[in-house]
């Protein structure tokens, strides 16, 4: 099944307000009740968050970006397989 845009969009801003809601149990519960999530809060669920974060502000550009060296990198082997057939001949 492929999601649309849209639909990739709004599942992975999803997921950034579910997990950024348990850095804010984190920060605002006693501290009691997180002793035991610290670690898995920290190690999992951060970075998780930073990366969601980084991927709804700055997904298109990557994206482009990796499409463009894709295509660049195409277009470079086959310049290059070009001059190696005009060696041979």
């Amino acid at each position: 099944m492929q999601l649309s845009n849209k639909q990739q969009r709004q599942l992975v801003r999803v997921v950034h307000l579910i997990i950024g809601s348990a850095l804010g149990f984190l920060v605002y519960a006693p501290p009691h009740l997180t002793e035991g999530l610290r670690l898995i809060i920290q190690v999992g669920v951060f970075p998780v968050v930073v990366l969601t974060g980084l991927w709804l502000w700055y997904g298109t550009r990557i994206l482009s970006t990796l499409r463009h060296r894709q295509s660049t990198t195409l277009h470079n082997n086959d310049t290059l397989t070009s001059q190696r057939k005009r060696k041979l001949a």
